[in-house]
């Protein structure tokens, strides 16, 4: 097994670029509530999702929702031939964080952690 420098990965990684959707149908396909959850709780949860928009450019990804617009850095920590892994802002807690983002096909998932996945479909290149 080969040892990757950080210097030998590259700033972007060429399937993330363009611009990409949430896509809630796919990311609610296999999801099963917690045990006692309302309906109502479930609807709330499903509402916030298919609204994300990112646009993955070189070293950077731009993202929009509800007329929110943000930009940050990103950094490519690791590869494979069916993922990447970047080293992205995290909105919510203002820090660093590792995102692992997986591809299949037309989408890519990343998890969102207790046992949920979120799927974006590309829409532009």
């Amino acid at each position: 097994m080969r040892s990757v420098t950080a210097s030998a990965l590259p700033e972007f990684d060429s399937r993330l670029l363009g611009t990409w959707k949430s896509d809630r149908r796919k990311t609610f396909k296999n999801f099963r509530p917690k045990p006692g959850a309302s309906p109502a709780a479930v609807k709330q949860l499903k509402a916030i999702f298919g609204k994300l928009m990112v646009r993955w450019g070189k070293g950077r990804y731009y993202t929009e929702m509800d007329g929110r617009r943000d930009r940050f850095k990103y950094e490519v920590v690791a590869r494979d031939s069916c993922s990447v892994v970047v080293r992205v802002h995290d909105a919510l807690s203002s820090e660093p964080r590792l995102r692992q983002i997986t591809f299949e096909g037309d989408y890519y998932w990343t998890s969102l952690g207790a046992n949920m996945g979120e799927y974006f479909r590309r829409i532009q290149e």
